[in-house]
């Protein structure tokens, strides 16, 4: 049995954050039902549906979505993704069909890379420039100033949380960048979570983007932006994810697995748009704008690596009973192994030897799968890194993240 005591971290005395969650959160098993009245609430409108292939063919448990769509819409424009990231010239072409077609309202259904085009439709619908003009560090430094079209989230995988976050990744392939649309205004304006929409998710799908979400539960919360409400949802989830993800993996139909992994990415997304990220995203915007390899499986990937990374940069600074974020490392150590060594540094890097175990026993791909090889190494490390190493806990050299590069190969 795992242990549910929680260690609380002491914070000091100047203490002060800021939290915004302008989401409608709809979650649980069943709950896909919920669309008729979502969609109500705006008559009988005409929605665009953004969705990969399998999804709009009525795949899996996805046809349940399209028969509560369509039974409350006036009309449903399809709009089929691609595989991949979302793409500047896939939400240009989204925005163009929603003013074309007249719609009030866009829906996303699948994954976060669905969930994210959706949302970044629905914000720039109602104008007629290029996605790319407002993304940051690409664009001229327009900021959206005014609400787009209503969007409602529907995922099918739990891992990246989109359907609660404040920003949309868009990627150029041609460009090399993979870069945030970010605003309060590109929040989904209700989010319908059904743990039984992922059922159908293949074991590989389902162990990456699970990782994903638990890696994205402890960055905010060894962040250098860690706050009290997001500490509470972290600590809840670690353990709980850590426990529930084997045997989503292991039988998809195991809807109580379902439940905690969908919930675990649910607050994976409110934990990282308040306390920010750490070395393993600030890689993967890099890795993703250079390779074609699914986020999850970049992030699953380069983990383990990026714990140990941390734990010994702050154990050579701070001394083995030290710092306030090594004692952060060490309780996510506790939360993932259920065990403790006695000692900080040593629990920090159980859990990231229990990460590791559980990438490589779930059958997440190493990098070269995707063709990613030694000489491409060099090429990722001399991208800059993004917003993600301001709130990382140590200050990593280039060797550290060299290695963490390495350790997905």
């Amino acid at each position: 049995r795992r242990p549910r005591t929680v260690e609380p971290i002491p914070m000091g005395p100047d203490i002060a954050f800021a939290f915004e969650l302008p989401v409608q959160i709809r979650f649980g098993v069943g709950r896909v039902r919920d669309l008729a009245a979502v969609l109500a609430a705006h008559g009988r409108p005409r929605i665009l549906l953004a969705a990969p292939g399998w999804c709009l063919d009525g795949a899996g448990p996805s046809g349940a979505v399209l028969d509560a769509l369509r039974g409350a819409a006036s009309a449903v424009v399809p709009l089929r993704l691609g595989d991949g990231e979302p793409t500047s010239h896939e939400v240009d072409a989204g925005a163009a069909l929603a003013r074309r077609e007249g719609v009030a309202l866009v829906v996303g259904v699948g994954g976060g890379a669905a969930v994210d085009t959706a949302k970044a439709i629905a914000a720039m619908a109602p104008r007629e420039e290029p996605v790319e003009l407002y993304l940051e560090g690409v664009g001229d430094g327009r900021v959206l100033d005014r609400p787009g079209l209503p969007c409602v989230a529907v995922p099918t995988t739990a891992g990246t949380g989109a359907e609660v976050t404040r920003n949309a990744v868009i990627a150029n392939p041609g460009k090399r960048y993979k870069r945030s649309l970010r605003s309060l205004l590109v929040l989904p304006r209700v989010a319908v979570v059904d743990p039984a929409l992922a059922v159908s998710a293949p074991p590989g799908v389902t162990a990456a983007s699970g990782i994903d979400a638990i890696v994205q539960l402890i960055e905010p919360y060894v962040s250098r932006k860690a706050q009290p409400i997001t500490d509470a949802l972290a600590a809840q989830a670690i353990p709980e994810a850590a426990a529930a993800l084997p045997r989503a993996v292991r039988d998809g139909g195991d809807l109580a697995a379902r439940a905690v992994m969908a919930k675990a990415a649910l607050y994976s997304g409110v934990c990282l748009s308040h306390a920010g990220l750490g070395v393993v995203h600030a890689l993967a915007s890099v890795v993703g704008a250079f390779t074609s390899m699914p986020h999850g499986v970049v992030c699953a990937r380069l983990g383990a690596e990026a714990i140990r990374a941390n734990a010994r940069a702050l154990a050579r600074v701070e001394g083995p009973s030290g710092s306030d974020p090594l004692a952060r490392l060490a309780q996510v150590g506790r939360w993932v192994t259920g065990a403790s060594t006695g000692d900080a540094l040593g629990d920090a890097l159980a859990g990231a030897d229990r990460m590791a175990e559980l990438v490589e026993t779930r059958g997440v791909p190493r990098f070269r799968t995707y063709g990613v090889m030694e000489a491409d190494v060099e090429t990722i490390l001399a991208a800059p890194l993004g917003g993600g190493m301001k709130t990382n806990p140590a200050e990593l050299d280039r060797v550290a993240i060299g290695r963490i590069v390495r350790s997905g190969m």
